[in-house]
């Protein structure tokens, strides 16, 4: 079981990951913009994260900028709905794990979290 943080604007989706996630024996935590992910980050250890790109105060990727800048081993998926390559490239180049394009099947988180559970 990992503990994992989704970071997503669109609070149905974000529900939706969430519950799909717990159903498959996760601990997760919602944020639904930088400022409060931050704030998770900070009183919490995560095993992994479920970013967006796009959030209502700034850019995912600054994000996860952040967080490789301190932190190598956490798992993070970025989730976007961009549909230009650039995003996933630059995504993958600053350290996220795997890039999940919206929209999504939610079996494929399954998958995902299946192979870094910690």
């Amino acid at each position: 079981m990992s503990n994992i943080l989704v970071v997503d604007d669109e609070p149905t989706l974000a529900a939706n990951i969430a519950r799909y996630l717990r159903m498959n024996g996760h601990q997760v935590a919602l944020a639904h913009d930088l400022r409060s992910a931050r704030e998770a980050l900070r009183e919490t250890r995560f095993d992994a994260l479920c970013l967006d790109i796009r959030l209502p105060d700034g850019n995912g990727l600054e994000l996860l900028r952040e967080i490789r800048q301190h932190d190598r081993e956490t798992d993070v998926l970025v989730i976007t709905g961009d549909g230009e390559s650039t995003s996933e490239k630059v995504a993958l180049t600053q350290g996220a794990t795997a890039v999940l394009k919206k929209p999504f099947a939610l079996s494929e988180l399954a998958i995902f979290f299946a192979e870094t559970s910690h």
